[in-house]
Protein backbone atom coordinates (compact mmCIF):
# COMPACT_ATOMS: atom_id res chain seq x y z
CA UNK A 1 0.00 0.00 0.00
CA UNK A 2 1.30 3.36 -0.85
CA UNK A 3 0.59 5.13 2.30
CA UNK A 4 1.58 8.63 1.23
CA UNK A 5 -0.50 8.49 -2.50
CA UNK A 6 -3.20 10.88 -1.65
CA UNK A 7 -6.24 8.80 -3.35
CA UNK A 8 -5.38 5.46 -1.76
CA UNK A 9 -8.47 6.27 0.61
CA UNK A 10 -10.22 5.76 -2.59
CA UNK A 11 -8.65 3.03 -4.52
CA UNK A 12 -8.59 0.98 -1.42
CA UNK A 13 -12.00 1.79 0.01
CA UNK A 14 -14.31 -1.21 1.36
CA UNK A 15 -16.98 0.65 0.22
CA UNK A 16 -16.01 1.44 -3.17
CA UNK A 17 -13.92 -1.71 -4.01
CA UNK A 18 -15.86 -4.24 -2.06
CA UNK A 19 -19.16 -3.14 -1.74
CA UNK A 20 -18.80 -3.28 2.05
CA UNK A 21 -21.79 -1.39 3.99
CA UNK A 22 -24.38 -0.94 1.16
CA UNK A 23 -27.24 -0.62 3.71
CA UNK A 24 -25.74 2.29 4.99
CA UNK A 25 -24.65 3.71 2.19
CA UNK A 26 -27.46 3.59 0.22
CA UNK A 27 -30.29 4.92 3.07
CA UNK A 28 -28.01 6.94 5.79
CA UNK A 29 -26.08 9.30 3.30
CA UNK A 30 -29.16 11.31 2.40
CA UNK A 31 -27.47 13.56 4.74
CA UNK A 32 -23.73 14.64 5.16
CA UNK A 33 -24.78 14.89 9.10
CA UNK A 34 -25.71 11.89 9.89
CA UNK A 35 -23.04 9.65 7.45
CA UNK A 36 -20.24 11.76 9.41
CA UNK A 37 -22.03 10.68 12.72
CA UNK A 38 -22.54 6.44 12.09
CA UNK A 39 -19.25 6.64 10.46
CA UNK A 40 -17.61 8.27 13.26
CA UNK A 41 -19.22 5.59 15.68
CA UNK A 42 -18.05 2.54 13.20
CA UNK A 43 -14.19 4.07 13.48
CA UNK A 44 -14.78 4.21 17.38
CA UNK A 45 -15.89 0.89 17.64
CA UNK A 46 -13.30 -0.48 14.96
CA UNK A 47 -10.67 1.38 17.14
CA UNK A 48 -11.61 0.45 20.46
CA UNK A 49 -12.04 -3.13 19.89
CA UNK A 50 -8.62 -3.49 18.16
CA UNK A 51 -5.76 -3.33 21.03
CA UNK A 52 -7.72 -6.47 23.00
CA UNK A 53 -8.37 -8.21 20.03
CA UNK A 54 -4.75 -7.87 18.87
CA UNK A 55 -3.91 -9.61 22.33
CA UNK A 56 -6.66 -12.16 22.28
CA UNK A 57 -7.20 -13.57 18.48
CA UNK A 58 -3.58 -14.57 17.68
CA UNK A 59 -4.35 -17.36 20.43
CA UNK A 60 -7.85 -18.04 19.24
CA UNK A 61 -8.93 -19.78 15.50
CA UNK A 62 -12.22 -21.32 14.54
CA UNK A 63 -15.17 -20.35 15.85
CA UNK A 64 -13.69 -19.21 19.32
CA UNK A 65 -12.06 -16.30 17.74
CA UNK A 66 -15.08 -15.08 15.67
CA UNK A 67 -16.98 -15.52 18.65
CA UNK A 68 -14.92 -13.43 21.29
CA UNK A 69 -14.88 -10.75 18.26
CA UNK A 70 -18.66 -10.71 18.06
CA UNK A 71 -18.79 -10.55 21.49
CA UNK A 72 -16.67 -7.32 22.14
CA UNK A 73 -17.76 -5.35 18.88
CA UNK A 74 -21.60 -6.11 20.05
CA UNK A 75 -20.33 -4.90 23.48
CA UNK A 76 -19.06 -1.35 21.99
CA UNK A 77 -21.34 -1.37 19.96
CA UNK A 78 -24.20 -1.30 22.53
CA UNK A 79 -22.08 1.70 24.65
CA UNK A 80 -21.97 3.66 21.55
CA UNK A 81 -25.78 3.43 21.02
CA UNK A 82 -26.25 4.27 24.48
CA UNK A 83 -24.05 7.32 24.71
CA UNK A 84 -25.93 8.83 21.38
CA UNK A 85 -28.94 8.63 22.90
CA UNK A 86 -27.80 10.05 25.92
CA UNK A 87 -25.77 13.03 23.94
CA UNK A 88 -27.44 13.20 20.38
CA UNK A 89 -31.04 11.64 20.38
CA UNK A 90 -32.56 13.34 17.62
CA UNK A 91 -29.66 11.68 15.77
CA UNK A 92 -30.03 8.50 17.51
CA UNK A 93 -33.83 8.47 16.47
CA UNK A 94 -32.53 9.06 12.97
CA UNK A 95 -30.02 6.57 12.53
CA UNK A 96 -32.56 4.17 13.41
CA UNK A 97 -31.72 -0.17 13.14
CA UNK A 98 -28.20 1.20 11.26
CA UNK A 99 -27.17 1.76 15.09
CA UNK A 100 -26.88 -1.66 16.02
CA UNK A 101 -25.72 -2.88 12.52
CA UNK A 102 -22.40 -1.11 13.38
CA UNK A 103 -21.47 -4.38 14.70
CA UNK A 104 -22.17 -6.28 11.55
CA UNK A 105 -20.22 -3.81 9.52
CA UNK A 106 -17.26 -3.65 11.84
CA UNK A 107 -16.81 -7.51 11.61
CA UNK A 108 -17.06 -7.30 7.64
CA UNK A 109 -14.97 -4.54 8.14
CA UNK A 110 -12.55 -6.42 10.08
CA UNK A 111 -12.08 -8.94 7.55
CA UNK A 112 -12.21 -6.82 4.84
CA UNK A 113 -8.71 -4.79 6.48
CA UNK A 114 -7.09 -8.14 7.26
CA UNK A 115 -7.62 -7.64 11.17
CA UNK A 116 -7.10 -11.18 11.79
CA UNK A 117 -4.07 -11.55 10.21
CA UNK A 118 -2.09 -12.14 13.55
CA UNK A 119 -1.44 -8.49 13.81
CA UNK A 120 -0.31 -7.15 17.17
CA UNK A 121 -2.45 -4.37 19.37
CA UNK A 122 -0.53 -1.94 17.87
CA UNK A 123 -0.98 -2.84 14.47
CA UNK A 124 -4.10 -3.94 14.46
CA UNK A 125 -5.13 -0.75 16.15
CA UNK A 126 -3.68 1.17 13.15
CA UNK A 127 -5.42 -0.65 10.74
CA UNK A 128 -8.79 -0.47 12.14
CA UNK A 129 -8.09 3.16 12.41
CA UNK A 130 -7.24 2.94 8.75
CA UNK A 131 -9.97 0.82 7.66
CA UNK A 132 -12.40 3.25 9.95
CA UNK A 133 -11.59 6.51 8.18
CA UNK A 134 -11.89 4.41 4.62
CA UNK A 135 -15.54 3.59 5.79
CA UNK A 136 -15.98 7.43 6.92
CA UNK A 137 -14.78 9.04 4.01
CA UNK A 138 -16.82 6.68 1.87
CA UNK A 139 -19.77 7.82 3.99
CA UNK A 140 -19.39 11.56 3.91
CA UNK A 141 -18.38 11.79 -0.21
CA UNK A 142 -21.36 9.58 -1.35
CA UNK A 143 -23.50 11.65 1.41
CA UNK A 144 -21.74 14.68 0.60
CA UNK A 145 -22.54 14.88 -3.29
CA UNK A 146 -26.33 13.46 -2.61
CA UNK A 147 -27.11 16.55 -0.26
CA UNK A 148 -25.58 18.84 -2.28
CA UNK A 149 -27.13 17.51 -5.64
CA UNK A 150 -31.12 16.51 -3.93
CA UNK A 151 -31.58 19.48 -1.80
CA UNK A 152 -28.89 22.05 -2.69
CA UNK A 153 -27.07 22.76 -0.25
CA UNK A 154 -25.57 21.14 3.10
CA UNK A 155 -26.88 21.34 7.00
CA UNK A 156 -26.83 20.80 9.98
CA UNK A 157 -29.06 21.51 13.03
CA UNK A 158 -29.63 24.94 12.73
CA UNK A 159 -26.53 25.36 10.55
CA UNK A 160 -26.67 25.32 6.59
CA UNK A 161 -25.26 26.42 3.24
CA UNK A 162 -26.51 26.36 0.14
CA UNK A 163 -25.50 26.12 -3.38
CA UNK A 164 -27.45 29.31 -5.31
CA UNK A 165 -28.09 27.38 -8.47
CA UNK A 166 -29.25 23.94 -6.99
CA UNK A 167 -30.94 24.95 -4.12
CA UNK A 168 -33.20 26.64 -6.70
CA UNK A 169 -33.35 23.43 -8.74
CA UNK A 170 -32.50 20.70 -6.46
CA UNK A 171 -32.41 17.28 -8.68
CA UNK A 172 -34.64 15.30 -6.38
CA UNK A 173 -33.73 11.52 -7.50
CA UNK A 174 -30.32 12.42 -5.51
CA UNK A 175 -32.49 11.66 -2.22
CA UNK A 176 -33.64 8.21 -3.41
CA UNK A 177 -32.00 5.20 -3.35
CA UNK A 178 -31.76 5.05 -7.20
CA UNK A 179 -29.40 8.36 -6.43
CA UNK A 180 -27.35 7.07 -3.95
CA UNK A 181 -26.83 3.99 -6.62
CA UNK A 182 -26.39 6.34 -9.28
CA UNK A 183 -23.21 8.24 -7.06
CA UNK A 184 -21.90 5.12 -5.42
CA UNK A 185 -21.62 3.75 -9.56
CA UNK A 186 -19.77 7.10 -10.43
CA UNK A 187 -17.61 6.75 -7.61
CA UNK A 188 -16.98 3.39 -8.58
CA UNK A 189 -16.00 4.31 -11.84
CA UNK A 190 -13.92 6.90 -10.77
CA UNK A 191 -12.13 4.24 -8.06
CA UNK A 192 -11.86 1.56 -11.00
CA UNK A 193 -9.73 4.41 -13.50
CA UNK A 194 -7.65 5.23 -10.22
CA UNK A 195 -6.73 1.61 -9.60
CA UNK A 196 -6.05 1.25 -13.26
CA UNK A 197 -3.61 4.49 -13.13
CA UNK A 198 -1.86 3.44 -10.28
CA UNK A 199 -1.27 -0.28 -11.55
CA UNK A 200 -0.21 1.63 -15.30
CA UNK A 201 2.31 3.41 -13.16
CA UNK A 202 3.78 0.35 -10.96
CA UNK A 203 4.42 -1.41 -14.40
CA UNK A 204 5.53 1.38 -16.39
CA UNK A 205 2.91 1.33 -19.30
Amino acid sequence: MDSASVDTPLRENPVFVGLVGLCPALFVTTHLSQSMILGLCTLFVLVAAAPLLGIVEPHLSGRAGFLTSLAVIAALTTVVEVLLELVYPEMRMRLGVFVPLIAVNCLVLRLMGGAQAGKGPGEATLSAAYTGLSFLVALSLIAGIREIFGTGGLSWGQASVQVLVLSQAPVRIFGSAAGALLVLGYIRALVAYLRLHSESEETGL
